[in-house]
């Protein structure tokens, strides 16, 4: 995971499985930034732009319909029936400002028809969160790899010293 100031984190991972979902069979996202085209209009011109929320995600009107919209993005699956969905991992801090945001992402890609297993624990926008969390994604991948990966998984190197 990696954060990068012109498309933060993990709204990048959702927004890349989404946009490329013939590379990406899955998704993780921890506290995504996934807010811009859900909160209203007036706090994304206002408080948004202040924080420099439009030289993250662009200029709302110019990127609204535009992949960079994760909404816009959930329906082109929709426009495009062959398309298949990857799978999502979403987890979110009670306390995260960040919160309705993601419930409301979860929320839609489920709708659409997206195997996403979405949590919330208590937490902030923090690295103690995501420290946590990032056990549960480790554990989702694991589940969630096909069976061919397992089998091509190194085999754990035996003991030599029991042999001497």
């Amino acid at each position: 995971m990696h954060y990068r100031r012109d498309f933060q984190g993990t709204c990048g991972a959702c927004r890349n499985g989404l946009k490329y979902s013939d590379v990406f069979g899955k998704a993780a996202v921890l506290s995504g930034a996934l807010h811009f085209y859900e909160y209203p209009r007036e706090w994304v011109e206002t408080t948004g732009n202040t924080i420099g929320e439009a030289r993250n995600f662009g200029i709302l009107d110019e990127t609204e319909n535009s992949d960079r919209n994760l909404r816009w993005l959930i329906r082109q699956f929709e426009e495009d029936p062959s398309r298949e969905f990857p799978a999502f991992y979403d987890a979110c801090g009670l306390q995260d400002h960040l919160i309705n945001a993601n419930r409301s992402i979860a929320a839609a890609l489920k709708e659409a028809g997206a195997d996403v297993v979405y949590e919330e624990g208590e937490g902030i926008h923090d690295l103690v969160f995501w420290d946590t969390y990032i056990q549960h994604v480790l554990k989702w991948l694991d589940i969630h790899m096909d069976d061919k990966a397992k089998e091509l998984r190194a085999p754990v190197p035996s003991d030599k010293s029991a042999d001497r």
